[in-house]
């Protein structure tokens, strides 16, 4: 299989506490990375929508493709996909150019939240540890736990 590559922008990062449910992967790599088309805000959590004139700051992760389905389905439970966020296929730029790889767009129709400073999350949460959230062995997935 494939390496798994997808771009995170907020509590996936790196040294944030849902990084978990991928960082212990052996062989995972991760690169900062710039989002082009996509404005950040945040609520309770961040989320991305789509605007061409803004960028995320973010990181793109590598997961080999040993273990790359499994990774892809704590990602999906985490952020709810379909319901509260999408997968798609978006481009982000490294240092080493620029690749297509996954990203989870926010999927409600609603307005709410505020700008995120600068389109980096750290900016708005500066400390990256943080203790419970969810597990990957839990199960349900982010949509059944918020909507219950």
């Amino acid at each position: 299989m494939s390496p798994l590559r997808f771009a995170v922008y907020g509590t996936l990062r790196p040294g944030f506490p849902n990084a978990r449910l991928w960082d212990t992967v052996p062989g995972v790599s991760s690169e900062p990375c710039v989002i082009p088309g996509v404005r950040l805000q945040v609520d309770s959590v961040p989320f991305a929508r789509v605007d061409l004139a803004s960028q995320a700051v973010g990181d793109l992760i590598t997961v080999p493709g040993e273990a790359a389905s499994e990774v892809l389905e704590r990602l999906d439970w985490l952020e709810g996909h379909p319901f509260l966020y999408v997968r798609v296929p978006w481009p982000c730029t490294t240092a080493s150019g620029t690749v297509v790889c996954w990203l989870y767009l926010d999927a409600t129709l609603e307005e709410f939240g505020r700008p995120v400073p600068g389109g980096d999350y750290a900016n708005v949460r500066k400390t990256r540890t943080a203790v419970g959230g969810p597990r990957p062995e839990r199960e349900g997935g982010a949509y059944a736990h918020n909507h219950q």
